[in-house]
């Protein structure tokens, strides 16, 4: 396993038992590269019973290293957050970051810390329906709740580009070395 990353899509997406300085360590080099966000990102993804590697690979692929356009909003004078780029979709830049806009408007994403749990909670929604790693995340062929009818995002390559990410920060927490589930 240590010799392809590329089979972290197929990890379970439980909670790994991790210190918030492992995250904030996940965290280098990126725009969230702050341990009150470390912390955050473990405390809720704790209550959540989500991997906190898998969050911040999505957070990664979704707004790269320095944020994305979405990833802070200005409207009317408010600042709104949206992580993870959810409802982040259309034919043009400007349809995206509008509907990301709405989004985040929606559910009263005024925050770092909100979108970080609105973002958790949005992804554990399709963990709880059985698509419970990054492979299913994209390709929805379990039959739970509908084959085909749930994909988190379009882009292809997303399970092995997060799983790639995921597999470095649990690679340098020292995390390889204890039960993993794979399906």
């Amino acid at each position: 396993l240590t010799d392809n990353s590329s089979l972290f899509q197929f990890l379970q997406l439980d909670y790994i038992q991790s210190t918030d300085e492992q995250i904030y360590t996940a965290l280098s080099n990126t725009f969230l590269h702050n341990m009150d966000y470390a912390k955050e990102i473990n405390s809720a993804c704790k209550d959540a019973n989500v991997n906190p590697y898998y969050v911040v690979a999505r957070i990664i692929q979704e707004q790269g290293t320095k944020g994305g356009s979405t990833w802070k909003m200005e409207s009317k004078g408010v600042t709104y957050y949206n992580l993870f780029n959810i409802g982040a979709s259309g034919n043009s830049q400007t349809e995206i970051w509008n509907n990301a806009l709405a989004t985040a408007k929606d559910r009263g994403w005024t925050s770092i810390s909100a979108s970080i749990k609105g973002g958790i909670s949005t992804l554990n929604s399709y963990i709880n329906a059985g698509q419970n790693t990054q492979y299913l995340n994209k390709f929805d062929v379990e039959p739970y709740a509908g084959t085909y009818s749930r994909q988190y995002m379009q882009n292809i390559e997303a399970p092995k580009n997060e799983a790639s990410k995921m597999y470095s920060c649990m690679t340098n927490a020292g995390l390889l070395n204890q039960k993993l589930n794979f399906i």
